[in-house]
């Protein structure tokens, strides 16, 4: 499912969006937190540390970030996968 204004890569199944991050840290982190709240508009800077305050990481080159109504995830092909395969079972788990 497309969100409204933000730039985004053809979808892989049904809600699966991939979403273009930018390089500054700063930016990088605000849009993060724009994909998960599923929200346009520039958040306010403590919206957005207590979006990232449930960031999960195991490497030092993933990242996931979850919320109610979206997740962000950072990983490899694979790891992805798995992590979306667990998300979608969760997801389940609470309907």
């Amino acid at each position: 499912m497309a969100q409204r204004g933000l730039p985004h890569l053809p979808r892989r199944g049904d809600q699966r969006n991939a979403h273009r991050i930018g390089a500054d840290s700063a930016a990088r982190s605000a849009r993060i937190a724009q994909v998960v709240r599923g929200d346009t508009g520039q958040l306010a800077e403590s919206e957005i540390n207590e979006v990232l305050q449930s960031r999960i990481s195991y490497y030092a080159n993933d990242l996931a970030v979850i919320g109610w109504n979206a997740a962000f995830l950072y990983d490899s092909a694979t790891g992805a996968e798995t992590a979306i395969q667990l998300l979608e079972y969760a997801n389940s788990q609470l309907l």
